[in-house]
């Protein structure tokens, strides 16, 4: 199995609007994949198709080559997914070992599953109830809900929405080694671009409820583009040979070259045209504009 999810031209509309138009993505076996997309992209109904929880009206969905439309087929996929979706339902008066132990017993799980699970999200709740816990503390309790049944898949929506700085990169230290220790393969949405390209392997953007990128994140970083600042020690012939390759490049108060470059790729070409013209080159740092590509991707 080289893929988790299959996507393939899922179209999704709800009372004649359109939700999901011709909708591809397809998620590695051991990644961590990034749902990228604003508010209202279509990407909680995406993850509800994903679990279940909204019938495919259009395409297929296959999750461990399992086709969802399949009810024999969507039960087993079930079995083998764990997931944290939107508001998650706490019992405030509950311990944390009494909240999984519901799930524990509902499933017929093994109840060491409790305790390894809270190892796994490294939550040591003590004999304080759900009311007391912080928010970070929640979010932890709730992943640790979504892995009890040991799953091969893990889908979040939003898991690090309401965190303070210090709580998102725990969280997204978590994430990666779950990823990375067991072997699980993670499904993630957010629309904090800065954040989530920290911690995931593949993305995928959706605007006007179509996916309008998918790749690595290196192939994101190599689209995205940025600003380039060169040294070199002839400013006036580095400027000419650059504009007759049509960069604009503009002297900088530090008597540096700075050029927009569409591509990481154009690093390497800038140099390679500069060497080779006989201009020495001591300086060259690329900025890249990961925030203004998906800007460009999600408002066209």
């Amino acid at each position: 199995m080289d893929s988790v999810i299959r996507i393939q031209h899922l179209h999704f509309s709800y009372q004649q609007k359109d939700v999901l138009r011709d909708l591809n993505i397809t998620v590695p076996e051991g990644a961590i994949y990034g749902f990228l997309g604003k508010n209202g992209a279509g990407k909680t109904t995406t993850i509800k198709i994903l679990l279940g929880l909204i019938r495919v009206q259009s395409g297929k969905v296959f999750v461990f080559d399992r086709d969802m439309n399949d009810e024999r087929s969507r039960m087993e996929i079930l079995r083998r997914t764990g997931s944290f979706v939107e508001s998650h339902a706490l019992y405030p008066n509950m311990k944390a070992r009494e909240y999984l132990k519901v799930k524990q017993v509902l499933l017929g799980l093994p109840e060491r599953n409790i305790d390894e699970t809270l190892e796994m999200v490294e939550l040591r709740p003590g004999k304080l109830r759900i009311r007391e816990f912080s928010l970070g503390m929640k979010q932890r309790l709730c992943l640790a809900y979504a892995l009890l049944n040991k799953p091969s898949l893990l889908v979040l929506d939003e898991p690090a929405n309401g965190l303070d700085p210090a709580g998102i990169i725990a969280m997204r230290e978590l994430l990666m080694r779950l990823n990375r220790e067991y072997g699980i393969t993670i499904f993630v949405s957010s629309h904090l671009l800065t954040e989530i390209e920290k911690t995931v392997t593949h993305l995928g953007v959706i605007s006007n409820n179509r996916i309008v990128f998918q790749g690595t994140t290196e192939e994101l970083q190599q689209n995205a583009g940025g600003i380039l600042r060169v040294g070199t020690g002839d400013i006036p012939r580095a400027m000419l040979l650059l504009e007759k390759a049509g960069y604009r490049p503009l002297l900088t108060s530090d008597n540096k070259l700075q050029l927009a470059i569409a591509s990481m790729q154009d690093i390497h070409e800038v140099n390679k045209l500069l060497v080779d013209n006989n201009v020495p080159v001591f300086y060259l740092n690329a900025e890249e504009q990961l925030e203004q590509f998906f800007m460009q991707l999600t408002n066209n």
